[in-house]
């Protein structure tokens, strides 16, 4: 994890127009080979559950957690984690 690149400052919680309750994920596995699986995943309690469901449907390959959200110009992939 690259610690020395990221930057911390206090924010003003009133600066957010918007909050989603429960957000909608996506899981990308790849194999080795460089073959991918990719799931949707709606209705879970928080980003816990979904890396739990990610890893125990691994099956020994890597995957990646974004976070799907709409914007003005579509739908969008924000990357949370890389799991190997």
């Amino acid at each position: 994890m690259a610690i020395s690149k990221m930057q911390a400052e206090q924010v003003d919680p009133r600066d957010v127009q918007t909050e989603v309750e429960t957000s909608i994920y996506r899981v990308y596995f790849a194999d080795e080979a460089g073959a991918t699986d990719e799931w949707r995943l709606t209705g879970a309690t928080d980003v816990r559950a979904v890396l739990e469901w990610g890893s125990a449907n691994a099956g020994g390959r890597s995957f990646q957690l974004f976070v799907e959200t709409d914007g003005p110009s579509g739908r969008r992939l924000d990357l949370l984690a890389t799991v190997h």
